[in-house]
């Protein structure tokens, strides 16, 4: 059986619905009614019913819903057969009860909709899910902080600028020697820098410190 199209589905399901309310509103018209008639008058009542549930089953063919279409426009084709010539009274009312077997079918096919939709909206959950997840992450990895751009510690030593008295420093050594104006130019240097950065540090002092002196 062939996957039905969204407009033929959704006529369906409005001719249920259609059918449903005709069979419901003939029911609670009746069921207050105390006047007697004979059987073939009421048969009048249920002609709209009779088309509406004939069309239902023509709307219905090769679907999953043909079987019980087929059985309610059955019923009712051959209660209107039955009734048509009976000229016992009765209690208007007692429509109530032949319209039974009806709202039964009618209340099965409401359950089977609801199904069906819960279906749907669990297939569409599943389906959303990883896109959701996906959009998840992608505004986590937005969420994070932007990485600093730092310059390896290296290159940000070398970039150092000495101090505008590096030479009142170069001329103020005690001995002249590189580690005696190292020794005053550490003042100069970031704190908290580690051995290795002070190594580095020291490097590129010794260079600066050649240039200057050449």
């Amino acid at each position: 059986m062939k996957p039905l199209s969204k407009v033929r589905t959704e006529a369906i399901h409005t001719q249920f619905i259609e059918a449903s309310n005709l069979t419901h509103a003939l029911y609670y018209a009746c069921d207050t009614d105390s006047k007697y008639l004979p059987y073939s008058k009421l048969v009048t009542l249920l002609h709209p019913l009779a088309k509406q549930l004939h069309q239902l089953e023509c709307f219905c063919t090769r679907t999953r819903w043909s079987k019980i279409a087929h059985r309610m426009n059955r019923y009712l084709s051959v209660l209107v057969e039955v009734l048509i010539g009976n000229q016992i009274n009765v209690s208007v009312s007692n429509l109530t009860i032949l319209l039974g077997p009806l709202i039964k079918d009618f209340r099965l096919v409401k359950q089977e909709y609801a199904k069906i939709d819960s279906s749907s909206s669990v297939a569409q959950e599943t389906n959303r899910k990883p896109e959701d997840a996906k959009q998840k992450l992608e505004e986590a990895e937005l969420a994070k902080p932007l990485p600093s751009q730092k310059q390896p510690m290296r290159d940000v030593l070398v970039n150092i600028s000495p101090p505008e008295n590096i030479n009142d420093l170069i001329a103020s050594g005690l001995t002249g020697k590189p580690e005696d104006i190292w020794t005053r130019y550490q003042a100069y240097l970031p704190p908290h820098l580690t051995q290795e950065e002070v190594k580095i540090a020291y490097d590129s002092f010794i260079v600066m410190l050649e240039e200057l002196l050449n």
